[in-house]
């Protein structure tokens, strides 16, 4: 159930000539009306039994359009669309609350994100050429080599399958990139935890 003027804000549409249109189909027995119960100013809308029926063909005819495009693509560049689709959709969405965002472990692909990532950041923020990206890809080589699971972890964050960011914690005894802000591997943390355990 949607709201008239939130339908209208996605739609791109001027408020008069969405209006004139639900009148429309209102009259045609494919939409219902309701009043807010928080707020009496605002309408909710839904389509009827006969709306959903004659929606249901449009709907289906839409899904093969799309499914004939994305299978002229390999898998991969199949994934990378609907990922730039989910990108763009995240960007112009509310900001996410703390609850959507979870941490994972890591897994295949990640640690080619953190180095890419990391390596972007570095450049953007103080101009590190491909050498200290080349030193954290041994760094990440190293750390799923030799991972001490009882001491040793990396967390994902993610939101609807996105990488937002991604936390290392490590034993201190080992090597560590030069520190910047964006560094996933900090000397003191893991002093700090070491003489804690």
């Amino acid at each position: 159930m949607a709201a008239a003027a939130e339908l209208a804000a996605d739609l791109y549409l001027d408020r008069g000539y969405l209006s004139r249109l639900l009148k429309r189909f209102e009259r045609g027995g494919l939409l219902r009306r309701a009043a807010s119960a928080k707020d009496a100013r605002r309408q909710h809308l839904a389509l009827t039994a006969q709306g959903r029926k004659a929606f249901a063909p449009l709907e289906r005819r839409s899904r093969r359009q799309v499914r004939r495009m994305l299978s002229a693509l390999e898998p991969m560049r199949q994934r990378g669309v609907l990922n730039a689709m989910q990108a763009n959709q995240m960007s112009f969405a509310a900001p996410p609350s703390p609850h959507q965002i979870r941490f994972r472990s890591h897994r295949p692909g990640d640690m080619g994100w953190v180095i890419a990532r990391h390596g972007e950041l570095c450049a953007s923020q103080f101009g590190w050429n491909e050498q200290f990206e080349a030193l954290v890809a041994r760094i990440a080589a190293e750390f799923v080599q030799k991972l001490g699971t009882s001491r040793e972890r990396c967390w994902i964050a993610a939101r609807a399958g996105q990488r937002l960011d991604c936390v290392f914690l490590v034993a201190a005894d080992t090597a560590a990139p030069p520190s910047c802000d964006y560094c996933w591997w900090s000397r003191r943390r893991a002093a700090r935890v070491s003489a804690a355990s």
